[in-house]
């Protein structure tokens, strides 16, 4: 049996149940706008019926675990699609359609050059001083390569509202005034470490490794 890992991007061999919850996974990670498209399956039934859609969720119930899958058009009459929920116990084998695709981030959009991303970092700088917080960012490496501006450039948004959103109480606040400098490097994984006025930020080149501002809050603050 065939399965994708969702951080991995990776199809290998595993069981049915452990490919159902990386696929899951995928579908989870496109409502989070970190991947561009839904897994697509064709499930083959003990019954010996075939059904082909596009994975949308795997829910646990009360019986077992159940998928819900919105079916492709074949040839209905209504616009609206038809929703499958097929309980996994009822199935034979997954075919996993396109799944070199599965992980493939959006096309990104224009690459800012060293200065641009220096220019972009001072401004969160400012704004987040603007804002009463006494930080100063930096960015690690020598920023020569594409995707090392580009992954760093990707953290700028959500890195800023999450520590905008960290100082909006006095808890949070009081939190930021412990430390004054915020440096950003490539890692595999997202991550914060406080070193003592300083807070280390792994940003991953990863699309899919990514973090959202709320996910980057709850890193933060478990940091500070």
């Amino acid at each position: 049996m065939a399965g994708a890992r969702a951080r991995e991007g990776a199809v290998k061999a595993q069981s049915l149940e452990t490919l159902l919850e990386g696929l899951a996974e995928q579908s989870r990670l496109v409502e989070a706008g970190r991947l561009p498209q839904r897994p697509r399956l064709t499930l083959l039934l003990r019954s010996g019926r075939s059904l082909t859609g596009t994975l949308l969720e795997l829910s646990q119930e009360r019986g077992g675990n159940v998928l819900t899958l919105s079916l492709e058009d074949v040839g209905r009459r209504f616009a609206a699609p038809d929703i499958a929920f097929v309980p996994t116990s009822a199935l034979e084998a997954v075919i996993v359609l396109e799944a070199a695709d599965l992980d493939k981030p959006p096309e990104p959009g224009p690459i800012p050059g060293k200065l641009e991303l220096r220019r972009a970092v001072q401004q969160l700088q400012d704004e987040l001083q603007a804002a009463g917080h006494t930080l100063e960012l930096s960015l690690a490496g020598s920023l020569e390569e594409e995707t090392e501006r580009e992954a760093f450039n990707a953290a700028l948004e959500p890195l800023g509202k999450a520590l905008s959103q960290i100082g909006t109480d006095e808890m949070g606040k009081e939190a930021l005034g412990r430390v004054n400098r915020v440096q950003l490097e490539l890692g595999q994984d997202a991550g914060v470490e406080r070193q003592g006025e300083t807070l280390q930020i792994s940003v991953p080149r990863a699309y899919v490794s990514r973090p959202d501002a709320a996910s980057w809050k709850d890193l933060l603050e478990a940091a500070l």
